[in-house]
């Protein structure tokens, strides 16, 4: 059940994550990127329970900046580096 959410989820705040190169792939080996694009993991429940705190955090940031007056940001926004290459 987490698993299928955790797709779920992320096609529909991300999109299709094999189309773009998002911001916690810059830190990563190129070619272990290329690879997860080729051959996308199967995350472990420790895993999927860490990506739900970070989107949780995320939410209460936004919150807080909200409810602090600051409403003019977006969240999952694209970006394009040199060379065409969309970061999200």
């Amino acid at each position: 059940g987490l698993q299928k959410f955790a797709r779920q989820h992320t096609l529909t705040t991300l999109g299709d994550r094999s189309s773009y190169l998002g911001a916690s792939d810059i830190g990563y080996c190129p070619r272990k990127v290329i690879l997860d694009r080729l051959h996308p993991p199967e995350h472990d429940l420790a895993t999927l329970f860490r990506f739900q705190r970070g989107h949780m955090a995320e939410d209460i940031v936004a919150n807080a900046m909200t409810a602090a007056g600051y409403d003019n940001f977006d969240r999952q926004v694209e970006a394009v580096a040199s060379g065409n290459t969309p970061i999200r």
